[in-house]
């Protein structure tokens, strides 16, 4: 599962990034969600994401059907660990959200 910090979290994950719930507790996850603090993070089918056709059918074929199955996915038959790093960073990349930065410099 993955999941996206909607601020800050003490542990140093950022605003808005998207982790993999292993990075936290159970427990803490839970308690979390319920606050609000961290959301499970919903993306769209690879199939819809802009890649070739090829790698779609790859990753389909691997039981990958979302973006965040590219970033949890260990491995794809077919596919060199490094072509799956970048997949895996394209998909982050594609579901991140940029924070934008302060013009006052205080950091809000």
């Amino acid at each position: 599962m993955l999941l996206r910090a909607l601020r800050k979290l003490s542990n140093g994950i950022a605003k808005y990034e998207v982790f993999k719930a292993s990075r936290i507790s159970a427990k803490t996850r839970d308690i979390l969600l319920t606050r609000g603090i961290i959301s499970v993070v919903e993306s769209p089918p690879v199939a819809e994401a802009g890649l070739t056709s090829e790698i779609v059918e790859r990753f389909e074929s691997a039981g990958v059907e979302t973006l965040a199955d590219v970033i949890e996915a260990d491995s794809v038959e077919g596919m060199t660990d490094a072509e799956l790093k970048t997949l895996k960073g394209l998909a982050t990349d594609m579901l991140s959200i940029e924070v934008p930065k302060s013009k006052c410099g205080c950091g809000r």
